[in-house]
Formats: C-alpha cells, structure tokens, sequence
C-alpha cells in the first residue's frame, strides 16, 4: 500500500511573544486559572515539578446555591480540607493563605471595576486590562482569545497577557473507590466530564456489557438495574458514546478495563469523557483485576460497590497547558499520540503554526504534493452556516474498523479517520473531503468508493471492460504482425517493419492493460486485487513500456511524410532505418526504467502515479503525429490544386488522403486523448468520483491496436470488395479481405475482356508517360504483391493497375499510387 510521509520543517519562534500562545512563564512556571464561582488556592509542590497540588474548587455559596463546601471561606476551607483527608490527599497548603485567596478570589472584581495586582477580576469571566501600566479596570473575558491581540481590543502587553488566561483548558480532580464483596480494587474515575453531581455512590451484581464498545450494538440486554462491566478489546472506544448508551441500558455504573500498552496490567487505566454529559459512575480498573471479575462475579449474587468523588479542577490556560516541542511526527499535530483519538480544531490551528508540519504523499497520483496543517484546517468551515458537513464514511458504517487508511501516514486506522471527520467540520463539497472519501472503500464503507464505483457492479465493470478492450488489442496486433511477415516483399519494407514494431510494443501494454486490477496490492483493499509490490511495478512497467507504440507511431507518421511530399525512396529511406527506430525505443525504454519508483496503485491497474511528467512523452508523440499528417494534408492540397486542370479526380485525392489522415490521427486520439484527460484531472486534484469518465478513458486507452487495424485493414477492404463482390461466396470474400487470398490457384476469374482491353491501353499510356516523369518515390517502391499475385497477374495480364487497386493497404501506398496516376494523367 502507497503511504503518506510525514515532515517537519519547524519555524522559528519569536520567544518574545511565547506567552501569547501558551502558558509559560520564565520557561517554567505553568499559569492556572479558575472559571468563574471558582476557587483557585495557586498552591503548589516544587517537588511536583510544576503540577498543582490543589484544583480549583468552587466559590461557597456559589453555582446554583450548591453549599458543598460551606456558606462562606471559612467554612468551606474547614470542610475543603477535611474532604481531602478523607479521600487520603494530602496537599501541601497553608490553610490561612488558602483562606485569605478565597477571599479575594470568590469577592474579586467585576466587569468595570478597578483593579490591579492586588485587586484582580474574577477569573475566567474578566480580566485587568491593566490600562494604567500597573492598574486598570476590568474586562468581559472574549469569546475568542484571538481577540486579545486584535488591534484596540487591550492596548497594553500586561493587559493581554491577562486576556489570554480567558481562554482555559481544565483537568478534573476526582477519587474513586470500588470493592467487590469487600475487597477493595484500585481504580481511577473517568476525567473530563460534564455532570450536575459531584459524588456518585451505587451498588449492584456485575454485568458483562462489552459488546457495546461495537458501533452496531446499541443497548446491553438485561443490563437495567446492574453495574457494567465493560473490556475495551477494540482499544479505540469512544467513552462518551459508551456512557450514552450504557444510561440507555439502565447500567447503574460503568467499570472498564483493557490491556492497554501504556497501562501496566496490575495498574488501573485512565480515560477521558471529551467534557460530555456523565450521570452514572465511571471508573478504569486494571486488568488483571478486570478479568478476575470477568471471570468469577458476573453474573453472580457478588456485589460490588462504585463511589466516584469529583473534587474539583485543574486548569490552565488555553494554546496548551505547557509549551511542548515540536516533534519530528507532525501526525502529532492531528491525533494523541496515546490514545489515537483526533485533536481539537484548536489544538490543530496552534500545533501546524508553529510547526509547520505537513503531510507529504509519495505515491499518490491524485493527492496533493503536500498537505499542510494551513491547507488541511482551510477547508473546515462551520455547518451552521448552512453547509453539509463531510463524513468520511457518508453512511457511517465502518466495517473495519482497525484497516490502516493511508491518507495521514500508515498508523491511522478506519475509525480515526471517521473520528477526525466528525470533530472537524468541512463541507461535502470540499477537495479534502473527496480525497478522504476515494479511500473509504478501504474500511468496507458505502455510498462514494473510489473512483465513483458505489456499488459491486461498478468495481467489476472497472475490471472487465478494460480487460476486454485490451484483448481486443492484443488481437488486432497480431493480426498486423502476421499480415505484414507473411510475404517477404513486405517483411522488407521499412514501412512494415515500423507497423510490425508498433504492433509488438502495444502488444507488451495490452497484455499489462489486460491484467487491470489483479497485480494491485491485495492490502490495497481494490476490487480483483490479488498482487503485492513486485506484481504492481512489473505491470506498471509493460504498461509504460507499451506508450513506445506512441512514439513510434510519431516514426510513421515522419515515413508517410517524407515519401509522401518529399518522394524518398525506399532505399533512400533504409539509410536512415536507425533514425525511425532507435529514438522512439530509448525514450520509451528510458521512460520505462525511470518511472519504477514510481509505480504503484492507480485505482484500476498499477501506473506510474507521477504527476504530469509520464504523460509528457505521449502528448508530444500525438502533436508531432498531428503536425506531420497536417503538413501532409496541407501539400496534397497543393498539388490537387495545381493539377487541376489536368486531372478531373483531383477532388477524389484530396478526400481521400483527407479521410485516411484523419482516421490516423483519430485512433490515435480516441486511445490516448481521454486517458491523458483523466490523469491531468487527477494530478490537479479532480475526477475522485466520475465514474463514467473514469470507466471511459480507461476503456479506451487499452484499443489502440484494435483500432491500429482497423485502419490498416480499412483501405484493403474498400478496393477490394467492389471487384469480387458479385464472384465470390461470404466466405471466399473474408478470405480475400483479411488474408488476400481471393483466388485459388487454377480459379478462373470472369472479367470483362472488353473492359480488361480498355485497362491494359490505359495502363499502356501511363507507363510510357511515367518514363518521362518517373520520381525516386515511384509506386514500384511501395506496393507490395500478395502470395497469389503471380496468378492473378497470369489471369490479368500482369495489370499493374490491378495489383495496386487489389494490393495497397496503407495511407501512403494509395496516395503514391493516386500521385502517381495524376502526374502521368497531367
């Protein structure tokens, strides 16, 4: 499986203008700050490098008429301190100075009212905007801390300073206890909750409930009325959906425990409630004791005791708690690094400007270069503005959940790209959500796919069709090849020896083509896929091996060029064999070798997923075949228009080498002309769900030597068909088209003498005239007999007319032939 690189090319950092984006001071301290009703007693343990020894509590008498703590300072310190005793914390604080900040914290100032340091607003919902340099009033705290810097908003550096610590991140200080028939086991309450209740107390026989860590399970039957035990076996769980449909169960409390990597198995684990709403106890225990429960107690008359006791919080201010380094992994910046779950769109924001991490993806066609944090947040837009929000799964059905998605690096699994999504909101229309959904075929979704293909039937097309086409291809090759080596005067021919070249190198593609998805990475998860990495590039290479049939028909078309309005000679043009074979061949095998680290999965078949230079080779090939067949064009024209006067079928040779030119040109571009179009619309970002174009264009790139002979059969059939269409069965017919074989040796052919006679004195003046007018281009150079010509000749008299009507094959054989025949006329 291609995968994304992960960079990162850290900025430098103004140190001058740190604080405004974290929470440092000198390099060390780390601020706390209380919401408002809040108390913040700002103890702490040295020893403790940094973290705080007390949270914030709440104001007494304050929030809801909530008195946990006390009707006023004095008494809630008393009772504060008693509270930690009893739940065996002992912080190092000096009651009085606790006292006295409760005081001053819970009285503090309000929006307009004067203060300074020692007479600070209330915290979290005002701030000092410090006006006076040491004294100010204070402030409403903003909604967006950006504010704070925004011009006028706070006119001094202390005054912003302080408007920073509006903005809070805070951790909860909670205890637990849980006892099963009297044995007490170490457990850790769920942080980061969202609850109206501050002690949670229930007793009840154990349920097991693990299955509603899984996306399809709902409800956990015959759960009402007992507390569920839950094992997290998937390591991803989203805790706030368990609790939801855990209340939904009736579970009086959720216990849960997991072999978690980082958690010792003798220790509990800890988890956090992303701030949702709690109404039950939730509490981590450890593993081992997990599985003793499991194992000996559920669904057993053993009772088991939850109590959980939220204390308080811890916070800090926002852009995060501490500064932190940037790491060499700017996935940082997007997922935890410890639980796998998405950041938040702030954290993001803060983390790739500073950092500047980008994503890059090495083997991707129709991904970006380079997808930086700036770009990736760009395209996420608030919904309520009346904008969809994308889903990288639409359906939300995450089949596998734990497959590798390789959009952000080759640790992201299914159910982190479907998390990140929801948390941020981008718009259904957006390029960063077309290109993560062209990929959630991976996790088993529905309703996008790659390249459009929704359904089974639409994989299986992209399969087949092409499959066929190519077939098609390789048949029509063959064809060329056997018709052309078959007599020897042709085989000796520099203008067959190029079809028989052409034929072979669209053979070599075609075969790749007609492989289509089976060499791709089975990992890859794409329909048919049964290859590794060797399969992928091996097919990769014979299909850019094959765009040498490109570059040869460039060759062909130079042939046609100059024995058309130059009239070389074929011995004049044999001279120069190595000029029409050996460039086309070394950059199409140069082109081939280079692109191997380039050749991975493109959806369909393995291709070279470089961006824009694979192609250059083969549009340069179609606008020199074009040129050269136009100069063509354009010099009949001339010479129809100065013979005028002589020749009355003029008209006739201009058509005729018109159609035949644009057939040329036009095989070439209903192959390559859309497949060229759907790699420019991927490498420039577009086309992730045109399924009929994308079925299109990878249809018709594989024809090329199916319809290579159509054009070269075309000309035989047209002269052939009149002459012997009222002497020959159906199938002597198909014989005399396909294989030139319309007379069997022996065979008499009725002809009209009289018409023979008028042929032969034709054919007598125009070979006296062309004695005259003979050129180094003469049609003896260029038709060719067929095995049964010598017959014919015997029954014909030997008519060269004939032969070039029943014999030519090619655009430049009919034209020679009509120049020819008009010069002699003239």
């Amino acid at each position: 499986m291609w995968t994304a690189t992960a960079s990162n090319n850290s900025k430098a950092i103004d140190f001058s203008t740190v604080w405004q984006k974290c929470a440092v001071q000198n390099g060390t301290d780390s601020w706390m700050i209380c919401p408002n009703g809040m108390l913040c007693p700002f103890l702490r343990d040295d020893e403790l490098t940094g973290f705080w020894a007390l949270g914030c509590m709440r104001c007494p008498g304050v929030s809801n008429n909530n008195t946990t703590f006390g009707d006023d300072c004095p008494s809630a310190v008393h009772n504060l301190g008693q509270m930690f005793i009893d739940a065996d914390i002992i912080p190092e604080y000096n009651e009085e100075d606790l006292l006295n900040m409760c005081i001053r914290a819970c009285a503090a100032g309000r929006e307009g009212e004067p203060c300074s340091q020692n007479q600070p607003c209330t915290p979290g919902s005002s701030f000092c905007d410090y006006s006076l340099s040491d004294s100010g009033s204070c402030q409403e705290c903003p909604l967006d801390v950006d504010e704070c810097y925004q011009e006028g908003f706070v006119s001094t550096e202390l005054g912003k300073k302080e408007c920073v610590k509006c903005s809070l991140e805070c951790v909860s200080l909670s205890a637990s206890q849980v006892a099963s028939n009297g044995k007490e086991i170490p457990s850790n309450a769920i942080d980061a909750i969202t609850s109206s209740m501050l002690e949670f107390n229930v007793t009840g026989s154990l349920k097991d409930c693990s299955g509603l860590i899984l996306d399809e399970v709902d409800v956990c039957e015959g759960a009402a009325g007992h507390i569920c035990l839950v094992e997290d076996y998937t390591f991803d769980t989203l805790f706030w959906q368990l609790t939801d449909k855990a209340e939904k169960s009736g579970c009086l409390a959720v216990i849960m425990f997991a072999d978690y990597e980082n958690f010792p198995d003798n220790e509990p684990c800890r988890a956090r409630h992303s701030y949702d709403q709690l109404d039950i106890p939730f509490v981590c225990i450890s593993y081992d004791e997990g599985t003793l429960l499991m194992k000996e107690h559920i669904d057993s008359e053993s009772i088991t005791d939850v109590s959980t006791n939220y204390l308080g919080l811890m916070c800090f201010a926002d852009f995060p708690r501490w500064c932190e380094h940037c790491t060499e992994d700017p996935l940082f910046c997007y997922f935890d690094p410890v639980g796998g779950f998405p950041r938040t769109p702030e954290f993001i924001s803060s983390c790739v400007e500073s950092c500047n991490a980008e994503v890059s993806f090495g083997r991707c066609k129709f991904c970006p270069n380079a997808l930086t944090g700036s770009n990736l947040m760009g395209g996420s837009l608030d919904i309520d503005a009346g904008h969809a929000q994308c889903s990288f799964c639409p359906n939300n059905d995450v089949l596998y959940r734990h497959r590798k998605v390789p959009l952000f690096g080759t640790e992201i699994s299914c159910w982190q790209m479907q998390a990140f999504f929801q948390r941020i909101k981008y718009s259904e229309d957006s390029v960063n959500c077309k290109l993560s959904q062209s990929f959630n075929h991976i996790c088993g979704c529905t309703g996008t796919e790659y390249a459009g293909a929704n359904s089974t039937a639409k994989q299986a097309a992209l399969v087949w069709l092409p499959r066929v086409m190519a077939v098609l291809s390789i048949m029509g090759s063959c064809f060329i090849i056997y018709d052309t080596t078959r007599v020897r005067e042709r085989r000796s021919k520099l203008l067959y020896q190029l079809l028989i070249t052409l034929s072979i190198f669209d053979i070599l593609g075609s075969i790749a083509y007609a492989f289509t998805s089976l060499p791709t990475p089975v990992e890859d998860y794409i329909y048919g896929s049964k290859g590794n990495d060797a399969t992928c590039i091996a097919q990769g290479f014979f299909i850019q091996l094959g765009t040498t049939a490109c570059f040869i028909n460039s060759s062909l078309s130079v042939y046609y060029y100059m024995t058309i309005i130059h009239g070389c000679s074929e011995d004049a043009l044999k001279k120069k064999r190595f000029a029409f074979f050996v460039p086309p061949i070394l950059v199409g095998l140069s082109f081939a070798f280079a692109g191997i680290p380039w050749y991975y999965d493109m959806l369909i078949w393995c291709n070279n997923t470089g961006n824009w230079w694979p192609e250059i080779p083969v549009i340069i090939s179609i606008v020199l075949a074009t040129a050269v067949m136009g100069a063509v064009c354009v010099g009949v024209f001339k010479t129809e228009r100065a013979s005028r006067r002589y020749s009355s079928n003029a008209n006739t040779i201009s058509i005729m080498v018109v159609k035949q030119s644009l057939l040329f040109i036009g095989a070439f571009y209903i192959a390559w002309v859309p497949y060229l179009a759907l790699q420019f619309m991927w490498a420039s970002g577009r086309a992730f769900s045109s399924y009929g174009f994308v079925l299109f264009a990878a249809s018709s790139v594989p024809l090329q030597g199916f319809l290579n002979c159509i054009v070269y059969m075309k000309p035989r059939y047209l002269k052939r068909w009149p002459a012997i269409r009222g002497n020959t069965s159906s199938k002597a017919l198909w014989r005399c088209t396909v294989f030139s074989r319309c007379f069997k040796k022996g065979t008499p052919m009725n002809i009209d003498l009289n018409q023979l006679d008028e042929v032969k004195e034709s054919e007598s003046q125009l070979e006296s005239t062309a004695k005259l007018t003979k050129s180094p281009g003469d049609i003896d150079d260029v038709v060719v007999l067929d095995h049964d010509s010598e017959t014919f000749d015997n029954q014909t008299g030997g008519s060269k007319l004939h032969r070039s009507v029943l014999n030519s094959s090619m655009l430049g054989e009919d034209l020679r032939t009509s120049q020819r025949n008009s010069g002699q006329k003239s």
